[in-house]
């Protein structure tokens, strides 16, 4: 009985979240509509699913997820964990409606002054590349030939979740953080603006952004993670269908899906765990599982005390107190808005939703100043996709002050896109458009 009756209002549930993103999407422009979409879509697939099966099978799950790998929680709350899962939906997509509508009025004229700018020059991405990948290269030299060696080699030696956390611990005691942010973010972002860059020149800009696509991955798996890789593929899907002005085709949505699970069967053979769940569980859970330990870790934090050092690591201790005293470390990474409510305030946590939703306003007006809907033939569409795909997804991965600061930073994804922009305006400026229109390579 209290099981149908948990089905009862988990279904109620869904309904209302689900009015609540369908009735705002229909007052949002396209362009609003696709980030919005990407964003509550990525944090469904990663997070409010699992709440979901947490709120259902409640603690027999996590016996089933965890076995006698980590203790059951006797002071949670399950309906906390289904109420969190749904605040999303009906804050975000509400918060977009109202800051896009601040600037609707100014936004078509604003529109027809982006039309009117002159397209990137081809050249201005090709030095803009060659700096980028240079210094990159100069960077992750001291480090390149031990990544090249884990992930052609050592990766595949892995036969469980802590033998990987080890060599993670490895890596990670030689990888500077500015290596980490061009292998996590830059070098993927640029492979994805050359892969999507229009114009005459396609044939070589899809080449070269698969080699680059395919070193970046075999860097990111170097460093003994497939998550920037997910990111990188969603990254592609992103700017496939902001080029198609957010029209979903059949076809696309299975290429997508078969992807996904070619991706999810590598993660599964590089993160073993003795419980014998299968990799799309592995991935559906590995944010959810830790917050009903969350909501017991924080219940018994002193109120004078309230805030945590780092709530990733603390929940990683706390769930699993041997790795404190083998000098070992565990991170359980939650959603910015989570980590806002557990360790400021909820109210913290609901202007973090707020500010996702202004985020979701901005790369929509940045998609539209850029031609959204236009066939995909100005590239500065791909510029500001590349951007905004990964930090929509991290925005419900990491914290709030990680979105910003760390290696998987928006402060690392935007580099190519700014980059780009500066040399073309050098280029603009040295060297005026109309005296190359014997060359394509001025064109985009």
């Amino acid at each position: 009985m209290d099981f149908l009756l948990r089905i009862a209002i988990a279904l109620l549930v869904l309904i209302v979240a689900g009015f609540s993103w369908a009735s705002a999407r229909k007052i949002l422009g396209p362009w609003h509509r696709l980030p919005l979409d990407f964003a509550l879509a990525m944090l469904t697939a990663t997070y409010t699913f699992g709440c979901g099966i947490l709120y259902l099978f409640q603690i027999e799950y996590l016996h089933r997820f965890y076995g006698n790998g980590a203790f059951l929680p006797t002071r949670t709350s399950f309906t906390l964990i289904l109420a969190l899962a749904a605040l999303p939906y009906l804050v975000v997509p509400w918060s977009t409606v109202v800051i896009a509508g601040f600037g609707r009025a100014g936004l078509p004229a604003r529109i027809a002054r982006a039309q009117a700018l002159p397209p990137i020059r081809y050249d201005s991405l090709i030095i803009a590349s060659l700096i980028i990948l240079i210094g990159s290269g100069l960077i992750l030299a001291p480090v390149l030939p031990t990544l090249a060696s884990n992930a052609l080699g050592d990766l595949f030696s892995i036969t469980s979740a802590a033998s990987l956390y080890t060599q993670r611990q490895l890596v990670f005691q030689n990888v500077t953080f500015l290596q980490g942010g061009i292998v996590y973010s830059v070098l993927p972002s640029l492979a994805a603006v050359i892969l999507f860059w229009p114009g005459r020149w396609v044939f070589l800009s899809r080449v070269s952004g698969i080699a680059l696509a395919v070193f970046a991955t075999l860097m990111n798996l170097g460093m003994f993670q497939i998550g920037p890789t997910l990111s990188f593929f969603l990254t592609c899907t992103f700017c496939y269908f902001a080029t198609r002005g957010g029209k979903v085709r059949t076809l696309a949505v299975a290429v997508v899906t078969s992807m996904v699970l070619i991706i999810l069967t590598l993660y599964s053979t590089i993160k073993v765990t003795g419980n014998q769940l299968s990799q799309i569980e592995l991935f559906l859970m590995r944010l959810p599982i830790p917050l009903p330990y969350l909501i017991q870790m924080a219940s018994e934090k002193p109120n004078v005390d309230s805030e945590f050092i780092s709530l990733p690591h603390e929940l990683g201790e706390y769930m699993f107190p041997e790795l404190r005293s083998a000098q070992r470390f565990v991170a359980m990474p939650q959603p910015a808005y989570i980590d806002a409510w557990f360790t400021y305030h909820p109210v913290i946590s609901l202007a973090v939703l707020v500010l996702i939703g202004g985020m979701i306003v901005w790369f929509g007006n940045r998609l539209a100043l850029s031609g959204f809907g236009s066939g995909g033939r100005n590239s500065r569409l791909i510029l500001w996709a590349s951007v905004a795909a990964p930090t929509l997804y991290y925005a419900f991965q990491v914290d709030i002050f990680a979105l910003f600061t760390s290696a998987y930073s928006v402060t690392f994804v935007i580099l190519p896109a700014i980059g780009i922009l500066i040399v073309n305006r050098m280029m603009e400026e040295a060297v005026p458009a109309e005296m190359h229109q014997t060359s394509g390579l001025n064109r985009d």
